[in-house]
């Protein structure tokens, strides 16, 4: 709502001066999802369909002046209006589908490519320097043309509409509201797809979304930073800003974020947590683990998380950075686990998050498989979770379209950029665990990384102080239970 306001142009709050923005640590991807676009043909679709129809506003314009006493004048500039909109919606939606064929065959060089392997492309100086980017320029120009031909049909609608005496009939009213909106949608569409196509701007990104269900083809852009954005649009109109979240530093400095978020001139607070981690928690970075690029990764991840689950009668959720993996452990460990009386609740296979996270509070006997929707925001208070499991450190994908355009403007992009990111993703997904002072539990890392790599030290740098065990070459059943009985 924050950033949607900022979008309405400060309409949809009331007036404030002093601005508090918890779990601030969202605010980048929020800003870049609520200041940037998404358009494809169906846009176009559904903009015909307002309009064309039997209850299409050319219908019901039509049929309005038809039962009103008015000028016979006027009736005729609907009417010719009405004439000039519809021959444009067939090649309109033409038009729309011909710009998604030539920016996919532009951008994924096959569709099989595309659909299997790169279902998102960033368009790159290269991509608009080849020869197909032209066919697309083309296409989008077509588009644009018949686009415009469509505004003005419907502008010169409007206006043989507007000043109808109908003795404040609401029809009418929600007439001219709705021929507004669709102006506005013509233009929202035509800036859009010329800015992707012919007018790229250097302060942003852009990429093509193709659908693995579909041959939908999605135009996407984002601004490539929105701090400044947010200093000028937000925090200079305010006397009061503060931004709090449990995980906002890395590597116990606050730099990263505040670049970030445009807030590097701000003042910063880092305060120590409640809880007494020290005694409450326990790291667990199993000794010999498979680095998680190796083939045998997955198949000592299944086996750990039925481990774990088994030691402690189910309560355990496992964090995944892949649905593949989720959906692979899903699958090795629920015979076993179901013959032990413990469910398997695997996101995206038996439920929403949501429904997932309700099960679970009701029943911990329980294990929970999740990707992103459960690093952060569910609250599992008390003996519900006893062991969670990090299966790899939360890097983002280097060729997510955003991510990667963000990592050029770094020198070293992957220790300045990528390990800072990441260590609060995994901050967050660790918070998953301790809850409240009475919580006790295991966090159990399956990324070796985290130990094996110099910059693995910045992650466990970043948490609280406890303790840090590889297990001495016990099992990771016996860690949980040794730790838990101590702990409890």
């Amino acid at each position: 709502m924050l950033i949607s306001d900022i979008v309405a142009g400060g309409s949809a709050i009331p007036p404030y001066d002093i601005l508090i923005i918890d779990e601030a640590h969202q605010l980048e991807n929020v800003a870049t999802d609520q200041l940037g676009f998404e358009v494809s043909a169906r846009d176009v679709d559904d903009l015909v369909g307002e309009l064309a129809g039997e209850r299409g506003l050319l219908n019901l314009c039509g049929a309005a002046v038809q039962r009103i006493d008015v000028a016979q004048s006027r009736r005729e500039s609907v009417d010719e209006a009405t004439s000039l909109a519809l021959p444009l919606i067939p090649r309109l939606r033409e038009a729309a589908a011909e710009l998604s064929l030539s920016v996919s065959a532009a951008v994924f060089p096959t569709k099989s490519r595309a659909s299997s392997f790169d279902p998102e492309k960033r368009i790159t100086e290269d991509v608009r320097s080849g020869p197909s980017w032209r066919t697309v320029e083309k296409s989008w120009e077509n588009l644009d043309i018949l686009l415009g031909s469509l505004n003005r049909a419907v502008s010169a609608l409007a206006t043989a509409m507007d000043g109808i005496d109908s003795d404040g009939m609401a029809d009418i009213e929600s007439l001219m509201s709705d021929l507004a909106a669709v102006g506005e949608s013509i233009g929202a569409l035509r800036s859009r797809t010329g800015e992707l196509v012919a007018n790229p701007s250097d302060e942003a990104v852009y990429w093509v979304r193709q659908s693995a269900r579909s041959s939908d083809v999605f135009l996407n852009g984002a601004p490539l930073h929105v701090g400044q954005l947010l200093e000028d649009a937000l925090y200079s109109k305010q006397n009061t800003v503060v931004a709090t979240s449990a995980t906002l530093s890395a590597s116990g400095n606050f730099e990263h974020i505040t670049e970030r978020l445009g807030l590097d001139k701000s003042r910063t607070l880092a305060l120590g947590s409640p809880f007494d981690f020290y005694e409450s928690a326990l790291i667990h970075v199993p000794r010999g683990f498979p680095p998680p690029n190796s083939a045998e990764f997955q198949l000592q991840l299944e086996a750990v998380v039925s481990e774990a689950a088994s030691a402690v009668d189910g309560r355990t959720m496992a964090l995944f950075t892949s649905h593949a993996a989720l959906r692979a452990t899903a699958s090795a460990i629920r015979a076993a686990m179901s013959a032990q009386g413990i469910q398997v609740l695997a996101q995206g296979i038996d439920g929403p998050p949501a429904q997932l996270a309700s099960r679970f509070l009701e029943e911990p006997k329980s294990v929970l498989l999740g990707t992103s929707s459960f690093w952060e925001g569910v609250d599992f208070v008390g003996d519900t979770l006893s062991v969670l499991i990090l299966a790899r450190l939360p890097f983002s994908v280097p060729t997510e379209p955003v991510f990667e355009a963000r990592s050029e403007q770094y020198e070293n992009s992957f220790m300045e950029y990528a390990v800072p990111e990441a260590i609060i993703r995994f901050r967050q997904g660790f918070g998953r665990l301790i809850r409240s002072d009475k919580d006790r539990g295991v966090v159990v890392v399956l990324d070796s990384r985290i130990v094996a790599r110099r910059y693995g030290r910045e992650f466990i740098k970043s948490l609280p102080e406890m303790r840090v065990t590889d297990g001495k070459g016990r099992g990771v059943g016996e860690v949980i239970t040794k730790w838990l009985e101590y702990a409890g």
